[in-house]
């Protein structure tokens, strides 16, 4: 089976095609992004004129590439979409473009997902593990085994969201509005925390390591504080997350240190991996 899903986001419309073995092994093929920063564009809870003509140009390239090379195409879109008055309008005219509706995840959706995702990349005697994704525009949190999901939480907490914040500011706002998912992280008890998403992965790639703890990423966000552009790009960081970098360092650094355990494993599957997953077994 050969699927595609194209995950339009905040911060990045993007697409994986994969194929799926009798198994379930899932073999990533190709992938295609837009960094179009679409939640940042969000002026009074609407998209602009402009904001829109760049995610349809986007799409029609998305769609384009899944024809191209023979995929079944599925797309989702999460909270830029969900949240904003237009949002469902422009979902309608993806869906237009792409030839299948947009599939309009509550937050609850997307944390599972995500879950089911970055589980797929843990071996399978793995224990009970809670799962989080930092986004652009929201953050979900799922706890649960091999077996079921116990425990879903979506933030308000998206890198874009906070990026005009300080470290201190960002640590507050982690620690009160997500303070529910964090008890509940604790009770828990997980083997492991997983982090996922293009901002982790950045992160991840900066410090030379999946596996991070809350000092390495109070050091690291201290250090990005004090780079310019210049200095940030030196460092590998890409032109897109220029200015979302620092906050999302901040924000990882904010959840481990609340989480109790202090340290994190970032793992190369989350979403668009759980999407795929899940419509290869129907």
């Amino acid at each position: 089976m050969r699927i595609a899903v194209a995950d339009l986001g905040g911060h990045t419309f993007h697409m994986l095609c994969a194929r799926v073995g009798p198994d379930g092994t899932l073999v990533p093929e190709l992938t295609r992004r837009h960094p179009l920063r679409l939640a940042a564009s969000v002026v009074d809870g609407r998209i602009p004129r402009d904001a829109w003509t760049q995610a349809l140009a986007a799409i029609d390239d998305l769609a384009t590439t899944a024809e191209i090379y023979g995929f079944q195409l599925f797309a989702i879109g999460t909270s830029v979409l969900r949240d904003t008055e237009d949002g469902r309008a422009l979902a309608r005219a993806a869906g237009d473009i792409l030839g299948v509706p947009v599939q309009l995840l509550s937050g609850r959706e997307e944390a599972e997902l995500v879950f089911i995702g970055a589980r797929s990349a843990l071996p399978p005697t793995t224990g009970p593990v809670a799962v989080i994704d930092l986004g652009g525009g929201s953050l979900e949190v799922a706890l649960g085994d091999g077996r079921a999901i116990a425990a879903t939480f979506s933030l308000p907490l998206g890198a874009l969201r906070l990026r005009s914040l300080g470290a201190d500011a960002i640590a507050e706002r982690v620690r009160t509005d997500g303070a529910d998912a964090w008890r509940a992280i604790r009770a828990y008890e997980p083997e492991t925390i997983v982090l996922t998403g293009g901002s982790a992965r950045l992160v991840a790639r900066l410090l030379g390591t999946p596996n991070i703890d809350s000092a390495r990423l109070g050091s690291l966000a201290r250090q990005l504080a004090v780079l310019d552009d210049e200095g940030r790009l030196a460092l590998g960081v890409p032109a897109a997350r220029l200015d979302t970098i620092g906050a999302a360092t901040s924000i990882l650094a904010a959840i481990l240190a609340a989480c109790g355990g202090g340290r994190g494993e970032v793992s190369p599957r989350g979403l668009r991996e759980g999407f795929v997953v899940r419509a290869s077994r129907r």
